[in-house]
């Protein structure tokens, strides 16, 4: 209403009809030389009449004795002054309300209040606060200079402070600079100026800032000077008695529609005018600090004030009243207003959302506690708090988003704005929200001024989305397919990609059908059947195979994967599909090549069985002849014939011993017992008690820390350990005792499976052979240094994968061997399979 009223005044002003030919005379509070004075008021002075030609407009800088002159004997019409002249002359001269306020411009934003700096050197460590003013020297304009000196005083007043008195000012006199030089100078400790001052002498290098400290320096968003003090509206222009209303109205509109020039650098250049401000906190000051005409309390009885007001009393007592009943309206009111707050709260507080309000044009922003704390954040963590706040938390990709949105709002393209953003949490991660606000009120120009908003935490909903988006690009893409139906009706709901292209039908086609159309081998009773142990919650999952038909008619076998799943407080049973027609076929050609490979195995392993046992009577009688010989004509035989014959029966013991490891290896792969429970310990002993005499002959040293029952063959575990020790005590170094070392461990990757280790300390080998040295006949060394047949190691290969383990070493030349093994745990009872 108040926002409508305006604009209805200021439509009337702009449409004033010309002021009367004749003068207009306004004065100018100055304390520039006039020439000086002169030359800024002169564009405008120009601007007014231009405006109006027939009226003479002059405008007159006057010193401060002069301009009170000027009014006191009505040679003025209007007045230009500080708002604490303003406040003076109003009180003795009936000056009117203000008209409109100055504005000013530092070239980039315009500003229409000031204050005042309290400053220092910069090297004066005595003073660094409002309390180290006391006994200092001050320096100021003079006593009753507005900007420099009583809005200093007043800070000192509302402090609690002692004001600083006379006899510790330094009066340098006007213009400002002067305080400055005398801070610099040294001939005041401390200084009161018009705020902006020190910047405007830096700008034009008169000074070096750094040589100065501002005190109790204040902050106020995006004010371009530092200021020490509350901040107080600009000069207002007010009319005398005499002047006619028209001229004023005349006046108001002409000085509304002005813009001056200003240039980049300018500190407080004369702008244009506004509306005029509330001068109530300089009358407050003034009042404060007893400055005049407040200075003194007038006496006065009661009749005599009943005599002069009578009429102003009675008028009071009416609008007590009046005052009364809006008192009451407005207590229901406010009473009414706290209960919306209130359920304002509650929602907001349900909701879990921020609010924020933003002036559009200053920057300045106001957040609520729970905006913060949905980043991480306590309110007073993110102080000062602007609009710079809010940009420097989101997220580099969607800052031009959420831009973009605002620029759509302002324009009114959008009735409110709306954006979904990520914002950065104090611990780093993105918070996602969604922005809503809205421009509730613009400026003349119509550009967008206040906003209000809320931030709402949206991270669930995008993660849920999210995973929507994954677990769709999953059932469209996945090569199976995968169907969703009804668990009452059994009709489809839903089938990826995969499911449509093999059997041909479209999405609609498939959604008017159940399982039992694309099944030919179920009829409704049989599925249902099929399905029962997922209705009793008897099973997770049910797989079975059946054969699905196409569109064209044409069948496949499937591997049907069946869950029933609830979404939504909705049954829907899920089914992933395999077209196993390929696999089917290999698993035709695998039986094939497996029974083949099985009976050339069971050919070869026969083969060499009988090969093996066939050898031995042959080899035995050449073994007995050349002992034969040996014991009756060794004696006859030259030497060479000895070292022949001897080598006859070496090579004939050779092959003996290799036919034997043929045989053994041979009965690994074609006998199978029943595994049974085994102390490994027992096992071990077993294995040394067959390797007594090579263990007594060594000096070998063995140690069993296995305390752990296996499943296996008997005879086949002690074959294990005896070829593994053995290999040990064969190849130990000379001269160093065989140290022999069995533990056993729990296999961590393998529940099921224990993990036994074999140590050594003889003379290992080169860890690059650790996979050959378990092939058929592999030697690693000569045989004459080390007999054997190299199939011992294979042996204990067939053995171990046998039981279902795995075997490997880990070798040091010089230094030993580890052998490692696994077997089974004595939990399941197993069969040695082939």
């Amino acid at each position: 209403m108040k926002c409508r009223c305006l604009w209805a005044l200021l439509l009337g002003l702009l449409f004033v009809a010309p002021a009367q030919a004749g003068e207009l005379t306004i004065g100018v509070l100055s304390f520039q030389p006039k020439p000086v004075a002169a030359r800024t008021w002169s564009e405008l002075e120009a601007y007014l009449n231009r405006l109006e030609p027939q009226l003479n407009v002059r405008i007159l800088p006057l010193a401060q004795d002069e301009l009170e002159t000027a009014i006191s004997e009505r040679q003025i019409d209007f007045v230009f002054t500080n708002p604490a002249q303003y406040i003076r002359f109003r009180t003795l001269y009936g000056l009117s309300a203000p008209l409109v306020t100055l504005v000013r411009s530092n070239g980039i934003r315009s500003f229409y209040s000031f204050g005042g700096t309290i400053f220092a050197r910069a090297d004066n460590a005595s003073v660094n606060c409002l309390e180290d003013l006391a006994g200092k020297r001050v320096a100021i304009a003079f006593d009753s200079a507005f900007g420099a000196a009583q809005v200093q005083q007043y800070e000192l007043f509302l402090a609690g402070l002692p004001l600083v008195q006379p006899d510790h000012y330094v009066v340098t006199g006007l213009p400002h600079d002067k305080m400055v030089l005398a801070v610099l100078e040294g001939r005041a400790d401390v200084g009161f100026a018009r705020a902006g001052t020190i910047e405007r002498m830096a700008a034009a290098g008169t000074i070096d800032p750094a040589q100065l400290k501002v005190i109790h320096l204040q902050q106020f968003i995006d004010y371009p000077v530092m200021v020490s003090t509350h901040l107080y509206p600009e000069w207002p222009l007010a009319s005398l008695r005499h002047v006619p209303s028209e001229q004023k109205k005349w006046l108001i509109a002409a000085l509304l529609k002005v813009e001056l020039p200003v240039s980049s650098g300018s500190v407080f250049a004369l702008k244009g005018f506004q509306p005029p401000a509330d001068y109530s906190s300089t009358e407050q000051l003034m009042r404060d600090l007893r400055v005049a005409p407040f200075d003194e309390l007038p006496e006065m009885r009661i009749a005599d004030v009943w005599q002069t007001y009578r009429g102003t009393l009675v008028l009071s007592g009416m609008l007590f009243g009046v005052v009364s009943l809006l008192g009451i309206y407005l207590y229901f009111s406010r009473r009414q207003l706290k209960l919306e707050r209130q359920r304002l709260d509650n929602v907001l507080h349900g909701t879990s959302a921020g609010t924020w309000e933003w002036n559009v044009q200053t920057g300045e922003t106001r957040f609520n506690e729970r905006w913060a704390e949905m980043i991480g954040y306590a309110l007073d963590d993110l102080a000062p708090i602007s609009i710079q706040t809010w940009s420097d938390l989101v997220h580099p990709d969607d800052l031009k988003h959420a831009e973009l949105a605002l620029k759509r709002h302002f324009s009114g393209d959008s009735p409110v704005y709306e954006c979904e953003f990520r914002l950065r949490h104090r611990d780093g991660h993105w918070v996602w929200v969604l922005d809503r606000g809205k421009v509730l009120s613009r400026t003349e120009e119509g550009q967008p001024l206040m906003m209000f908003g809320t931030h709402q935490d949206i991270s669930e909903r995008k993660l849920s989305e999210l995973e929507k988006k994954r677990f769709d690009r999953i059932f469209d893409q996945s090569v199976n397919e995968i169907y969703l139906f009804d668990a009452d009706t059994l009709r489809f709901l839903q089938a990826n990609r995969a499911a449509l292209d093999n059997l041909g039908y479209s999405e609609q086609e498939l959604r008017q059908m159940t399982p039992l159309d694309i099944k030919p081998e179920y009829d409704l009773a049989s599925f249902k059947q099929a399905i029962q142990p997922l209705v009793e919650g008897r099973a997770d999952k049910v797989v079975f195979e059946t054969v699905h038909q196409r569109k064209n008619g044409l069948s496949y076998p499937a591997e049907i994967h069946l869950q029933l799943v609830e979404i939504d407080n909705e049954a829907i049973y899920v089914a992933i599909v395999l077209d196993v027609a390929q696999r089917k076929k290999a698993e035709q050609s695998l039986r094939v090549a497996l029974k083949e490979l099985q009976r050339s195995n069971r050919d070869l392993e026969q083969f060499a069985y009988i090969a093996s046992h066939d050898l031995r009577e042959p080899l035995r009688m050449v073994s007995s002849y050349n002992r034969l010989l040996a014991d009756r004509y060794g004696d006859r035989l030259d030497e060479d014939a000895r070292d022949f014959l001897a080598y006859s029966l070496d090579g004939a013991q050779r092959m003996q011993q290799l036919i034997n490891d043929l045989l053994a290896y041979s009965r690994l792969t074609t006998q199978g017992k029943a595994f049974e429970q085994l102390s490994l310990t027992m096992v071990v002993e077993e294995a040394q008690k067959n390797l007594q005499l090579l263990i007594e002959e060594t000096g070998a040293a063995i140690s069993c820390e296995a305390p752990v029952e296996v499943e296996g063959d008997r005879v086949q575990l002690i074959q294990l350990f005896q070829n593994l020790i053995g290999n040990s005590l064969k190849f130990h170094r000379e001269g160093i005792v065989p140290a022999i070392r069995i533990s056993a461990t729990a296999d961590s990757e393998a529940p099921s499976m224990v993990r036994v280790a074999v140590s050594d300390n003889g003379i290992g080998f080169d860890p690059s052979q650790a996979e050959e040295v378990f092939a058929m006949f592999k030697r690693l060394h000569d045989r004459e240094q080390y007999a054997g047949s190299g199939i011992g190691l294979a042996l204990c290969k067939r053995i171990v994968e046998n039981h279902g383990g795995s075997i490997w070493c880990d070798p040091t030349p010089e230094i030993g061997t580890t052998f490692y093994l696994t077997l089974p745990v004595a939990v399941n009872r197993h069969r040695c399979s082939d």
